[in-house]
């Protein structure tokens, strides 16, 4: 990158349009994510320097019951890392 801040290769290819005519199926509040795909998922983001990109209380609602009105809540996964997103190799606590 030059000093200007200006990339120092011209972009190629073409731009990259992206078209959500319903709308987008996420929601990002914060931490807390909920991801609607035929069924609805809800997670908590977090970064760690070592593990890298990390999902929190990962859980998906069940479609709408008599017992359960709203949908039920399951938990499906407490803590999932995603390493080699971000991580830093060199550091010297590894």
């Amino acid at each position: 990158m030059a000093a200007d801040g200006t990339p120092l290769y011209a972009p190629n290819g073409k731009p990259r349009v992206t078209s959500e005519p319903l709308g987008a199926n996420f929601v990002i509040d914060g931490y807390a994510v909920t991801y609607t795909a035929g069924v609805t998922w809800k997670f908590l983001l977090g970064f760690d320097p070592d593990g890298g990109l990390t999902l929190y209380h990962l859980r998906y609602v069940l479609p709408p019951s008599r017992a359960h009105p709203q949908g039920k809540e399951e938990q499906y996964l407490f803590r999932a890392y995603i390493p080699d997103f971000g991580t830093d190799y060199s550091a010297s606590n590894l």
